[in-house]
């Protein structure tokens, strides 16, 4: 295995900060190049045709929308109980009160309180199922930027309106927002109270839309390769990270009940491969956590193995090993598929004997041996398949 350093790749959130450079060309550039009409035309070519409008940073994008939907004071508006503490504030600062759903066990936001207002957070690489009646919906990807309309389908857009992060610049106050509506009446009160931007917002915004494509076509190639590396080496639950609207950062990973999940992260991040844990990297919120320690628990059984656009073939195979090793040490191996995890098992047991201490599934197997030799993804995750 190769050592941490060997395995540093440029973060997806690093590459897709616009260069000083493009910017600097795009604003000497602006003057009949770069109008904002012609830069909104194409973002929305880009998003399958769908209405947008672009805001000078995130802070401000859910500033206007929230003016947008007419919030009356104090009104609820319902977040996931893992909201950021920018998007509660902001909330808090348009009047309304945020109240907390729990995230169930897919992370999919449910609430049992009727709200007029939902306004869901969700990491890009989990699909949102959430099906919770309102008569607001918004998709806040502040953490990515959309996919292009030909990876999604031209009707991914089900939210009234989905934020994303332009990434323009390291300041947020300046890195830029998209906001792709599917209402046409919540859009038309949007640029109704809009404010004149700069025109070298749009010029940046032009900027980025041209390098976008060859960097999200990168990135969905090392995705494709990690997510089919883990599948077949590891076997363990993880959603499609092809199934959305933002471009993920990384491959999700679901730790059996099986597991103990403090145990799993711990073996997984020793291993000098990249890997992150949803507590950590999207808590619960400082004001839910009394109230929704469940989604809590459900957050902790969930791992993401960051991906880099700029990963080799080489990084992306180790990029795997950290999660099968610590799979092969807590039994968790194949979780789902029972007959690959006893065909396995029954093979370790014939070679070093059934005192052994290599792997022995920790759930039950209720499947028939298979008679042909197990597969071995040698080519797809290195040395981690040894039988």
């Amino acid at each position: 295995m190769r050592s941490a350093n060997d395995l540093s790749r440029l973060p997806l959130a690093q590459a897709l900060l616009l260069p000083p450079e493009d910017a600097a060309i795009s604003q000497a550039k602006q003057n009949g190049h770069h109008s904002p009409r012609q830069t909104i035309e194409k973002w929305s070519d880009y998003a399958g045709g769908y209405s947008v409008s672009i805001a000078r940073n995130l802070e401000e994008a859910r500033h206007r929308l929230l003016q947008a939907l007419d919030i009356v004071d104090r009104e609820p508006v319902l977040l996931p109980a893992n909201a950021t503490h920018p998007l509660v504030e902001v909330v808090k600062q348009s009047g309304a009160i945020p109240i907390f759903g729990e995230l169930n066990q897919d992370l999919q936001l449910s609430s049992h309180q009727h709200v007029r207002i939902v306004w869901s957070q969700p990491l890009p690489g989990i699909l949102i199922k959430d099906g919770i009646v309102a008569e607001h919906t918004v998709l806040d990807y502040s953490d990515s930027v959309p996919l292009p309309a030909l990876e999604t389908g031209e009707s991914s857009f089900q939210a009234d309106v989905t934020i994303f992060d332009l990434h323009l610049s390291p300041d947020p106050k300046t890195a830029g927002a998209l906001l792709v509506f599917n209402s046409e009446a919540l859009y038309a009160r949007f640029i109704a109270d809009s404010r004149p931007a700069e025109p070298t917002l749009y010029a940046r915004a032009a900027s980025q839309l041209k390098r976008l494509p060859a960097i999200v076509s990168r990135q969905v190639t090392a995705l494709d390769m990690v997510s089919t590396g883990l599948q077949v080496a590891a076997g363990l639950p993880a959603p499609s990270v092809f199934d959305g609207i933002a471009l993920a950062h990384g491959v999700a990973v679901q730790i059996p009940d099986e597991g103990s999940p403090s145990t799993f992260w711990t073996y997984a991040s020793s291993e000098n491969t990249p890997v992150q844990w949803l507590p950590q990297l999207r808590p619960v919120h400082y004001a839910a956590i009394a109230s929704h320690l469940t989604t809590a628990r459900h957050l902790e059984r969930w791992l993401m193995v960051p991906v880099s656009p700029d990963n080799d073939a080489e990084a992306n195979k180790q990029t795997v090993l950290g999660i099968v090793k610590a799979a092969e040490y807590m039994g968790l191996r194949w979780r789902t598929d029972p007959a690959q995890a006893a065909h396995y098992a029954a093979l370790l047991n014939a070679r070093y004997g059934s005192d052994h201490d290599a792997y022995r599934p920790a759930f039950s197997i209720e499947a028939k041996l298979p008679t042909e030799t197990m597969f071995c993804a040698e080519d797809v995750v290195g040395p981690a398949c040894r039988v």
